[in-house]
């Protein structure tokens, strides 16, 4: 049979701070014994330095998260400056000009897109009745 001290911290276990009254472990007169106390002890310490590490482990991820982050910024501005492909177009110039400049892109897209314009077909007319609104008669 539990003491009372132990009854009571099992039934009022959400208001306590420490995880050792969670583990209410008695001999038969009613009190803990030495070798109780001490896995218990044991027990709570260790909980203790795991969710340690659990804080320590999500703190990193979240410093990592925001780095992460930060580095996407920074990638997509360098991108948009044409930082990133600075040495390359240096390197093949002849890649990026003439027939292959964003001018020669350009009119390439226009002209797509007109000839597109030009096969597409009409729109069919059909035979509904435009409806208007009827005009109220006042008294």
């Amino acid at each position: 049979m539990m003491g009372g001290m132990y009854r009571m911290s099992l039934v009022g276990g959400a208001e306590q701070t420490e995880i050792a009254n969670y583990f209410p472990v008695v001999c038969p007169s009613g009190q803990p014994t030495v070798v109780q106390n001490r896995s218990r002890r044991f027990c709570v310490r260790r909980v203790e330095e795991l969710f340690a590490f659990a804080d320590k482990v999500e703190a990193q991820v979240n410093a990592a998260q925001t780095r992460v982050n930060n580095l996407t910024q920074s990638i997509l501005a360098k991108a948009f400056r044409g930082e990133l492909t600075a040495d390359w177009r240096t390197a093949n110039p002849e890649l990026i000009s003439g027939h292959n400049s964003a001018e020669a892109l350009l009119k390439r897209i226009k002209a797509e897109r007109e000839a597109l314009a030009v096969k597409k077909k009409p729109v069919k007319k059909t035979n509904a009745k435009q409806v208007t609104p009827k005009k109220v008669k006042s008294e």
